[in-house]
């Protein structure tokens, strides 16, 4: 339990920072990322759901996991209260990934 409550005010710590820095580098979202080689935690940040993507697909190969997708936009203590945070949701990341994929193939 305590290791959940270290990563909740990690993540609040994260999420301050992004919020603070939004109207000036753009950020809309931040991603957690997991190295699952020696588990350490990071989160990096994304300007737009295209960005999003992107860094989605940057930081889910290999020894990395996308943990968690917090929208800055959205209230931090209710994205914390669900199971996992997914904004967007997988499925919608997925579906803006396969629509990028078919446009550079027509």
């Amino acid at each position: 339990m305590a290791e959940y409550i270290k990563f909740k005010a990690t993540i609040k710590m994260w999420f301050m920072f992004g919020k603070d820095a939004m109207e000036k580098h753009g950020f809309t979202h931040m991603l957690v990322i997991s190295n699952m080689l020696d588990y350490t935690d990071c989160c990096i940040y994304a300007s737009g759901l295209e960005d999003v993507c992107k860094k989605y697909q940057e930081y889910s190969v290999g020894m990395q996991k996308v943990l968690e997708i917090y929208d800055l936009s959205l209230n931090l203590e209710d994205q914390l209260n669900e199971l996992l945070t997914w904004h967007p949701t997988r499925v919608e990341i997925n579906k803006m990934i396969e629509m990028k994929r078919s446009k550079r193939s027509s």
